[in-house]
């Protein structure tokens, strides 16, 4: 629900049916909270779906009923309600625009890298991964089969600092797609790659896994170091397909490096993340932010560029956690950007 101070004239999403509001959850004056839901429903993320959809009718005759079912999916927006405990909203896992958007800041720093390489005008347009390959790493339909066979694959190796771009015979060697913790969830998927391992322990999303099935704890101990997509529940209070994390293989000890919150970064896994999130539930920080991220450290000059990509190793990182350069390892939340 949201609360309104009346006496601060600020709001905060109060995302339990208890009265007890969160201390940590932070508040944000209510035209910030409203605009950031508008921008949803206008970009199709919220969805309001006729009763239809997803259910069933009865009808009854003399000699018994015939059960009628509902449109599996919204005629006009192409959704399929995912849970019923918010009718008649949805929140959709992705949209066209965030797939178009993604795409587009994708071309934008593959351009960019690829001038400084002073490299010409790309001749060909292939996709990262073939469908064969998708087929192969078990990828399944939705927002990451799609932006890696949309997103044209680069005439380098490194999109940042330790990461790879991905290669078939890497690619397939997903080390959690096997370990589906629902029906509905889509487990996380490893794009770049790096040969350093993490331990899994402190990853949010494998806890996910040993909640479920605590056998598995003793399984996979590490995994590969890179950017990946997080674990996706579809029918999650806010399921986030294109969202995603970056494992390093360290923790952040000096507290500069920074939420979205402004909170301290801590964890292998939280940078770039937002934190408490002041406009709905938590989620991963989306794709598009980790490119803008590559984008701008990219154009400014921050990261250098060789004959491979990015130059630097994953220690390149560990500058968010330096009061000089903590500010361009962050991302903002609010209307008109990320949330």
């Amino acid at each position: 629900m949201l609360t309104y101070d009346q006496g601060s004239h600020s709001a905060i999403i109060h995302l339990d049916i208890q009265d007890e509001l969160d201390p940590e959850q932070p508040w944000q004056s209510l035209e910030s909270i409203l605009t950031v839901w508008i921008e949803m429903i206008l970009r199709q993320k919220v969805v309001a779906l006729s009763d239809e959809v997803g259910s069933e009718r009865f009808e009854y005759y003399e000699q018994g009923m015939i059960k009628i079912p509902g449109p599996d999916r919204d005629p006009l927006t192409g959704v399929r309600r995912l849970t019923d405990n918010t009718q008649p909203w949805t929140i959709v896992p992705w949209t066209a625009q965030d797939l178009e958007e993604t795409l587009n800041i994708w071309a934008a720093a593959v351009e960019m890298i690829e001038e400084k390489m002073q490299l010409g005008d790309a001749e060909r347009t292939d996709g990262l991964l073939d469908a064969a390959t998708l087929d192969a790493a078990k990828i399944p339909d939705g927002f990451a089969r799609e932006f890696l066979t949309q997103a044209r694959r680069p005439r380098f190796n490194f999109i940042a600092p330790g990461l790879r771009v991905p290669l078939r015979e890497e690619f397939v060697r997903q080390p959690f797609i096997e370990l589906t913790p629902e029906e509905d969830a889509i487990p996380p998927i490893l794009l770049f790659r790096n040969d350093q391992t993490a331990q899994t322990e402190g990853i949010w999303w494998f806890g996910e896994f040993t909640h479920k099935y605590n056998h598995l704890s003793t399984d996979a101990p590490e995994c590969p170091c890179g950017l990946y997509f997080s674990l996706c529940v579809r029918t999650s209070g806010y399921p986030q397909e294109d969202g995603c994390n970056i494992v390093l293989p360290f923790e952040f000890e000096n507290g500069f490096a920074k939420k979205s919150d402004g909170t301290p970064v801590e964890r292998t896994c939280d940078l770039l993340q937002a934190g408490k999130n002041p406009y709905h539930e938590d989620h991963p920080a989306p794709l598009r932010a980790f490119l803008e991220t590559v984008r701008e450290n990219v154009e400014s000059g921050h990261w250098t560029v060789d004959e491979h990509g990015v130059a630097g190793g994953l220690d390149v990182w560990k500058q968010a956690d330096t009061e000089e350069h903590w500010d361009k390892y962050f991302q903002p939340l609010g209307p008109g950007g990320f949330w």
